[in-house]
């Protein structure tokens, strides 16, 4: 599946992606069909795309949103997440 994603977002300026789970909890992530942050990093990072901005949080991360953030980092370093109502620009 991450190999899909990979292809259909190669070189976009910005990726938006789910990431409900840490690397941590990658059984679980796999068992409801979700992304581990670090997955999504190494989409963007296999995709080049030029940012990945993470969305879809569990509830669980509130208040260690930065496990995710770090997951995802090791893995591709032009990465955010998502707060709502956030706008973002493109070069």
């Amino acid at each position: 599946m991450k190999e899909n994603i990979s292809k259909f977002v190669k070189n976009a300026d910005l990726l938006v992606c789910e990431s409900s789970f840490s690397s941590k909890n990658s059984k679980e992530a796999k068992e409801h069909l979700h992304l581990t942050a670090e997955q999504a990093g190494k989409i963007a990072k296999q995709a080049k795309v030029q940012k990945l901005i993470l969305t879809h949080i569990s509830q669980r991360y509130e208040q260690n949103i930065q496990e995710l953030l770090s997951d995802a980092k090791k893995q591709y370093k032009n990465t955010t997440i998502a707060k709502d109502f956030d706008s973002v620009e493109l070069d």
